[in-house]
């Protein structure tokens, strides 16, 4: 399990066994939910790189289009996995700034997770319940 979030753990020894055997479940079902992602992917990536070699490889040599590949892609996933739900969580958290927002998203996507910052603490936050249960993690 990551580090952080403390915020929110069981109590009792039911809600204990619950989180023990939903881990046990779940991992599993998470590592084949994200095999079929990245086979599902990889047809995409593969249909960008073919285009790239077929556009720019007569031009370049093959290691320089595979690295334009790897490129392009690393843009494609910091943009939606890191600067979207940044700008994303600058609206919604009024307390934090993009810089704020972006660390908490990266502490998230790479499971650091400290939990110096918590998405949905401000009381008065409208949809606060809603907000709660779509930011959760693990």
């Amino acid at each position: 399990m990551c580090a952080g979030y403390g915020h929110v753990s069981p109590l009792s020894d039911g809600g204990k066994i619950f989180c023990v055997v939903y881990a046990m479940l779940g991992i599993p079902l998470t590592l084949i939910l994200f095999t079929a992602l990245v086979e599902r992917l990889m047809i995409v990536t593969k249909f960008m790189y073919d285009a790239l070699v077929s556009g720019l490889g007569h031009a370049f040599r093959v290691l320089y289009v595979r690295l334009a590949h790897v490129f392009i892609v690393f843009c494609i996933v910091l943009v939606v996995i890191f600067l979207v739900p940044s700008a994303v969580f600058t609206i919604i958290e009024t307390d934090w700034n993009f810089l704020d927002a972006f660390y908490y998203c990266f502490t998230s996507m790479t499971t650091i997770g400290l939990g110096d910052y918590i998405p949905g603490d401000q009381l008065l936050q409208p949809y606060r319940p809603l907000y709660k249960i779509c930011a959760a993690r693990q």
